[in-house]
């Protein structure tokens, strides 16, 4: 069970962003995601560097491109603008601003999204404490878990 007052004082804007963190994502998770983004709605809005363009059909070229010029979508997920940052080889992340949401829940089910749609674990942390998870979600048993660990 989510202590949602503890949760809620971790997503208190404090002038960093929390970052999301996909455990050990081969290409056809990210593909499962890019093919999700694609029909996402409201439509995502896609940039190479700072220039706004279409998504191509499939991930692949976009990590084949990565990191230069930077590869960035940006995607609205119940009221949360989410930054889903891709770097180069098979590594991404996805990022909020606390700034950004007056709630709670729209973080809690975003995780609980991107696991189940990736068939991955992924893990909440501080921008400025990446070794302090905030908030964990495994789709192999549908649990949330966050400190005190259990």
């Amino acid at each position: 069970m989510i202590d949602r007052p503890w949760l809620r004082e971790q997503l208190i804007p404090d002038g960093s962003v929390r970052h999301i963190i996909v455990e050990q994502p081969d290409g056809d998770d990210w593909q499962r995601l890019w093919s999700a983004l694609r029909r996402h709605d409201p439509k995502p809005s896609y940039f190479c560097g700072a220039d706004p363009t279409r998504m191509p059909p499939t991930i692949e070229s976009v990590f084949a491109l990565s990191p230069e010029p930077s590869r960035t979508v940006l995607f609205e997920w119940r009221g949360v603008t989410v930054t889903f940052c891709i770097y180069g080889g098979l590594e991404a992340d996805f990022t909020v601003n606390p700034a950004d949401t007056d709630h709670d829940t729209a973080i809690v089910d975003l995780l609980g999204w991107l696991g189940d749609l990736l068939h991955r674990p992924v893990t909440l942390i501080h921008e400025n404490r990446p070794d302090y998870t905030i908030l964990h979600y495994d789709p192999a048993d549908g649990r949330y878990a966050h400190p005190p660990w259990p």
